[in-house]
């Protein structure tokens, strides 16, 4: 094809620069292969890469995507660039990189297209030590967000709240937390026409019917939120705790265990959620406040919870200072960014721990 088809071509698959592709002019492959940090092939790769892979387009004017070429290629050919990236890219996945070479009939132009693919799951891509990520079309080392999502996310076919728990009874969950539980149980199920059976259910009944254990055998999520204290050992080597700490004048900490369906309102009671006074200006009285909203305060701690990566056995935090509340789990947002949700752009279409998610019962008052 001539060089006005060629553009044509180009701009409609890779329309424009964003977080899934750049177009670079790179004329001498020499200069622009693993030379300048930041900005050469293999720190776009990366960048590509670790995000939901996408194209770098070499040859072509930024912004414009006028065809300038490749002029010199020194040693590299569209099969060995494939290796070399290997070598120079750490956790890049070479089997579905591919090259693509583009010559312009008449004026004998060259154009590459790498396709890049997505990285390994829980493996971010290296250039030069680093990782590289894409914010709109600008390239930067890795934030700290993006990091944590990448080495949380889940592998597919897997939850590890599912799995079966075999030397686990049901002696071994807290009898106050299935009474709570079965109570929440029908709160959610008034409208059934099985909800008058509830109470007549027996403990093995309830949890299948509650999506906690599988067939009567107890679930690791069955130990998170119905569990006895001791029965956190079942877990082990993960770790089943949540960490309360004052981090202010007075310092005091304190560990929590299963079950959550419980420990998580003795958490929110350790908090100092001392009143706070207004003085409005058209008004004599003051009026008080709590210093956190309940809601507030308990939603964060249950997200913490539901989207905890447990595989990487850390605790929960929950950190008071003397102005505010921090909390902090192993395992960032499993889908998309927090933004998306605070924005309302995105609804999750998946759950990091659909079997043992405290989502599945109603709020806690």
């Amino acid at each position: 094809m001539d060089e006005k088809a060629l553009k044509e071509h180009l701009r409609t698959l890779y329309p424009k620069e964003d977080e899934d592709c750049e177009w670079k002019e790179f004329k001498n492959l020499k200069n622009c292969w693993n030379s300048r940090k930041g900005d050469d092939v293999e720190s776009y790769v990366s960048a590509i890469a670790n995000m939901e892979g996408g194209h770098l387009v070499l040859g072509v004017k930024d912004k414009t995507l006028d065809i300038v070429g490749i002029q010199d290629f020194g040693d590299y050919n569209v099969v060995n660039v494939r290796y070399r990236l290997a070598g120079r890219c750490f956790g890049l996945n070479t089997e579905s990189l591919k090259v693509a070479s583009h010559v312009i009939d008449d004026t004998k132009k060259t154009v590459w297209v790498i396709h890049v693919p997505k990285h390994s799951v829980r493996q971010p891509v290296y250039a030069h030590g680093v990782p590289w990520q894409r914010v709109g079309d600008s390239l930067v080392q890795m934030r700290q967000e993006r990091l944590d999502a990448i080495l949380s996310e889940k592998i597919e076919g897997t939850d590890w709240t599912a799995v079966v728990v075999d030397d686990a009874r049901i002696a071994d969950l807290d009898e106050a937390a299935l009474v709570a539980g079965r109570e929440k149980f029908k709160k959610k199920n008034e409208n059934e026409p099985w909800y008058d059976q509830i109470d007549s259910w027996d403990w093995a009944t309830f949890l299948d019917k509650a999506k906690v254990t599988a067939n009567g055998t107890i679930t690791r999520a069955a130990i998170l939120i119905f569990g006895t204290s001791n029965a956190a050992y079942f877990l082990s080597p993960h770790s089943a705790q949540i960490t309360w700490k004052l981090d202010a004048e007075e310092k005091a900490y304190q560990h929590f265990w299963p079950p959550w369906l419980l420990t998580t309102s003795d958490v929110f009671k350790r908090v100092r959620n001392i009143p706070q006074k207004l003085f409005p200006s058209n008004q004599l009285q003051p009026i008080e406040i709590q210093k956190y909203e309940t809601r507030t305060i308990l939603e964060a701690l249950h997200n913490c919870l539901a989207h905890q990566d447990y595989e990487r056995s850390e605790r929960v935090l929950v950190t008071e200072k003397a102005d505010r509340l921090i909390f902090e789990n192993a395992g960032a947002f499993f889908e998309g960014e927090v933004d998306d949700y605070l924005a309302g752009k995105r609804t999750p279409k998946r759950y990091r721990n659909p079997w043992g998610s405290l989502r599945q019962w109603p709020k806690w008052e």
